[in-house]
């Protein structure tokens, strides 16, 4: 989760300080700005070509007095240079290292003696440092193929085809395979264990012919139905039918 703040300027910050006195009548002032290097001497001036180990500013504020120290390892602003693979400090800090520090230390130096009014604001050259530049780290690795199916592998994958056919036709059981497949086949099969190659190649050349035989072969016939002999008569011989025709007198 990213954590936003309020970043503004150090001319902000000396602007909220002033009307803060301005405001309540205090005496305010920054009597020094001071500099050093690894040695640990302080210096009002830097003028050696390397970088500050760390800036020191004081700012006075009525009877108090507030210092803030920064070191130039944790707030130096970095990027990433593809070139050299490194992490290097970007142009500002490269060229201006002791104002940049120096503007770090006043910050800190500020937000002590005016809480109330700077708590929680911070300047962006405070948070140069966030924007560094990280590289990804490279994992070398080595690209594993799959190994090809194997023969039986192979066997199954298009065995479990044909069963999706036959399922589409209402083939849900073994049972029902077993009155299936010898309609596919033309011969008694009784699972798909008994398959040989030639008979999985035929039939996954024709999936719609196995689906709709799967089907038929599974559906319920109706059974004929024989006609009803006429009645019998004791002496074995049919009774003729009534003629309609009256009977002749004799």
């Amino acid at each position: 989760m990213t954590k936003q703040t309020i970043q503004v300027g150090i001319d902000g910050f000396r602007l909220i300080a002033r009307r803060a006195v301005d405001h309540t009548g205090e005496a305010f002032g920054e009597p020094e700005t001071l500099w050093c290097g690894t040695d640990g001497q302080w210096r009002d001036v830097w003028i050696s070509p390397n970088p500050p180990a760390a800036a020191k500013v004081v700012v006075q504020r009525g009877a108090g007095t507030f210092t803030g120290v920064a070191l130039f390892a944790e707030y130096a602003g970095m990027r990433y240079d593809k070139q050299s693979k490194q992490q290097v400090l970007n142009s500002m800090w490269a060229s201006k290292p002791a104002i940049m520090l120096a503007k770090c230390a006043e910050a800190l130096a500020l937000r002590k003696a005016f809480p109330q009014d700077l708590s929680g604001l911070y300047t962006s050259d405070e948070m140069s440092q966030a924007d560094n530049q990280t590289p990804a780290p490279v994992v070398e690795g080595e690209i594993i193929h799959d190994a090809a199916p194997s023969a039986s592998e192979k066997r199954r994958e298009k065995i479990n085809r044909i069963i999706k056919l036959m399922q589409a036709g209402g083939c849900d059981s073994k049972k029902k395979a077993a009155i299936a497949l010898p309609a596919l086949l033309g011969r008694e099969v009784t699972g798909t264990d008994e398959l040989d190659d030639a008979d999985i190649d035929a039939l996954l050349s024709a999936p719609d012919m196995v689906t709709e035989r799967t089907r038929e072969a599974l559906t319920p016939q109706p059974e004929a139905v024989e006609p009803e002999a006429a009645p019998v008569e004791a002496d074995g011989y049919a009774p003729e039918e009534a003629s309609d025709a009256a009977p002749q007198a004799a």
